[in-house]
């Protein structure tokens, strides 16, 4: 007997439908906001999220499947979908470059992380890159777009946490004065942290384990090293935020988990008792740089991206307010007699051109079709009784419900249904 891997799962039944659900709820919305779908390689040159992710981050210190394929080349699964959609963006010259490209993608990732509630080793994530000139009006659309999403499944307890991480320039004046403030207490940070001091100090306040110690939660805050062109762009978007009724709360330590982030970063947090904890769900910011370090033009860029597992595990808690992912079938038919089969399986057919249709395929009895009633919980039950004339259906809605009628065909059976209405 195989078993899968530890930190894999199969996904069938309700989460099949809660996942669908997802994907078409996203689709449906992104769609409204002309954004066109992109499909990426899983596999693709590791290098690529070494550069793009950090190499500081716990992605590629710690959770990237990276090895070496039969041509000696080091490929890595991807662990996040930003990277490969502006590597797709450059390679291809989506658009020529020219204008706003607005792109979405949906699919599975890989991390070897600890398998906990809603986290798994693939994961499935969905998500947008806005490829537009940095702008209040541009993030907002992401942020906004986000809202509308989580708003479109039905997802409420949640809050939204912000924060503004500056260019390169005043970033880079707000990084020497923290490693400065931190040299203070090298003694007192871990391993990786003190790695970090060097290489990227701002991960020290997304450190598990650091970013709760009273000294990391006292550093300086980047706000006072901003411009005052980056204050009130920031000040700006927070009023749209205001003028569209999306709450927020400002987090100066808010940094993302990955290198390539600057300017505005988001996240939206769960409170859901679903997952035990307070955990993103959504998260997301900008990455101004990026487009040209791929060798592409000097485009700004902006996305988001949510992890579709922490959704579904809220979703099936809060099961009863999702009528969608019932996925109840119209209509059940079965034969009791091999002289019905003909006449079952040729309206079975005709049927499912619109409707969805369970037929069962071998004969059987009236009382294993009832038990199939009771466990699949159709709208309509379709068989035909003894002696019946021929097209002569039973259709039954329940136990009050039925009617004895002719039917040869589609349009014939939905002439009848507005009949039981």
């Amino acid at each position: 007997m195989f078993l899968k891997l530890k930190g894999m799962r199969d996904i069938f039944g309700k989460n099949a439908n809660i996942l669908n659900y997802i994907k078409n709820s996203f689709f449906e919305c992104v769609k409204n906001y002309n954004y066109q779908f992109i499909e990426t390689p899983v596999l693709e040159n590791a290098s690529l999220f070494i550069r793009a992710v950090g190499e500081t981050s716990d992605i590629v210190n710690k959770e990237m499947y990276i090895f070496k394929d039969n041509g000696e080349n080091l490929v890595a699964l991807r662990p996040e979908a930003t990277a490969s959609t502006i590597r797709a963006y450059v390679e291809n010259k989506i658009n020529n470059f020219q204008g706003e490209t607005r792109l979405a993608y949906f699919g599975p990732m890989f991390r070897y992380e600890r398998p906990q509630k809603g986290r798994f080793r693939q994961f499935y994530q969905g998500g947008v890159e806005l490829i537009a000139k940095k702008s209040v009006m541009s993030n907002f659309e992401a942020i906004k777009l986000a809202s509308d999403f989580l708003e479109k499944v039905k997802i409420k307890d949640f809050v939204l946490k912000i924060n503004n991480l500056g260019t390169y320039e005043s970033r880079n004046k707000y990084i020497q004065e923290l490693r400065k403030y931190f040299k203070n207490y090298e003694s007192e940070l871990s391993d990786l942290s003190k790695i970090r001091l060097e290489k990227n100090v701002l991960r020290i306040f997304d450190d598990k384990e650091d970013g709760e110690k009273d000294f990391v939660k006292n550093a300086p805050i980047l706000w006072n090293f901003l411009s005052n062109e980056e204050k009130n762009s920031f000040n700006s978007l927070l009023e749209m935020l205001k003028k569209y009724g999306i709450k927020y709360e400002i987090d100066n330590f808010l940094v993302r988990g990955l290198d390539y982030y600057n300017d505005v970063v988001f996240e939206f947090v769960s409170e859901s008792q679903a997952l035990g904890a307070k955990s993103t769900i959504l998260g997301g910011g900008r990455y101004n740089g990026m487009i040209e370090e791929f060798g592409g033009p000097k485009n700004d860029s902006i996305g988001f991206a949510f992890g579709v597992d922490r959704l579904m595990e809220i979703i099936a808690f809060n099961e009863k307010e999702y009528p969608e992912i019932d996925n109840q079938i119209d209509v059940l038919i079965g034969y009791l007699n091999e002289e019905e089969k003909d006449e079952i399986t040729s309206l079975a057919y005709d049927l499912r051109k619109k409707y969805s249709v369970c037929l069962l395929n071998e004969k059987t009895d009236i009382k294993n079709l009832f038990k199939q009633q009771f466990t699949l919980k159709p709208k309509y039950t379709i068989f035909k009784e003894l002696n019946a004339k021929p097209f002569e259906f039973k259709i039954k809605i329940d136990k009050e419900k039925e009617k004895l009628a002719k039917l040869t065909n589609l349009k014939d059976f939905e002439k009848l249904i507005k009949e039981f209405k």
